[in-house]
């Protein structure tokens, strides 16, 4: 890529480099495409993300993106829920296309400047400058993924940066971390059998609990097994939703609302499994634990349990 390249396609790649990068560092298995849009904006240059994992917003647990980065399903300058009939779709440049349209209609002067992305056969949008990079290409640069630091945010941040600043606040300390973690674990897991009960979707395997139980009782868990027993639930639908379902088309026909709804339930059930598989660090990061716990739709028993902590500190 030459000098006389739009600088925002340069940024742009910079970003889905990043990407690429870190979703490759994490240790379970994952496989997902990205989408970089870059917006001129009144109030200057806005960089945005998508991914073709849920509803577009999932970052994996080693993906930690720039500072000022935004994801485009949970961006706070639009509605709540906007992105909604995007869960399971295959292409994220539709996503961030479609974010950079509604941001136009909201905000005078907005611009889609660039996209890149790693999805080859994805349908060019109109107007920006538009690069495919593949991702093998990227991994063979050996360039190392990027880390947690004063640059990077941690992907609770991208979906709720207020939680994640008081589970910070909280988490002082290696014992006070594990005590937030595992709190959080078993609200999360104690929700997932009430909503059972209740006639809801089994999000907590049997295998997956007794790990849990497992851990919870100081006694040893054999990880590899209990990953090669979530591998072979769903036909492998819990690491890889996609490839089980996805929806064919954006509109509101009623297979694409119930291929929609049962890659949503698979998503959900695999964040579970994400879950637990953190504990296999003695004293898990309560910020990804909280995260998982949102994706797998808990998030209500997630904020009551931090609230309770706060209570307690006061």
């Amino acid at each position: 890529m030459g000098d006389d390249l739009n600088p925002d396609l340069l940024l742009a790649r910079r970003v889905l480099e990043g990407l690429v990068l870190g979703t490759a560092a994490l240790a379970d298995p994952v496989s997902m495409d990205w989408a970089v849009s870059v917006l001129r904006t009144p109030a200057g240059v806005r960089t945005v993300i998508a991914g073709n994992m849920g509803d577009g917003g999932y970052l994996p647990a080693s993906v930690y993106v720039p500072v000022g980065v935004h994801v485009a399903v949970n961006d706070r300058l639009l509605p709540i829920g906007w992105a909604e009939q995007y869960m399971g779709w295959k292409y994220p440049v539709d996503i961030v296309t479609a974010h950079a349209g509604l941001m136009s209609e909201r905000t005078a002067g907005v611009t889609l400047s660039a996209v890149a992305t790693t999805a080859a056969a994805s349908a060019r949008p109109d107007g920006p400058d538009y690069l495919v990079v593949s991702p093998k290409d990227i991994l063979l640069s050996m360039a190392p993924a990027p880390v947690l630091d004063g640059g990077h945010w941690h992907r609770l941040v991208t979906l709720d940066q207020d939680l994640a600043q008081r589970i910070s606040a909280l988490a002082r300390g290696t014992e006070q971390r594990q005590m937030l973690a595992w709190d959080i674990t078993r609200a999360v897991a104690d929700a997932t059998q009430v909503s059972k009960a209740a006639g809801g979707a089994d999000l907590l395997d049997s295998y997956d609990l007794a790990a849990l139980q497992a851990v919870a009782g100081g006694h040893p868990v054999d990880w590899d097994q209990q990953l090669t027993h979530a591998q072979g639930r769903a036909n492998g639908g819990l690491f890889f939703p996609g490839a089980a379902i996805r929806p064919r088309d954006l509109d509101d026909a009623a297979a694409n609302v119930t291929m929609r709804r049962l890659y949503e339930t698979l998503y959900r059930r695999g964040r579970i499994v994400e879950l637990v598989r953190s504990w296999r660090d003695p004293a898990p990061d309560p910020a990804d634990i909280a995260y998982c716990g949102i994706e797998a739709g808990h998030g209500a028993e997630v904020l009551a349990l931090v609230t309770q902590w706060e209570n307690r500190a006061r």
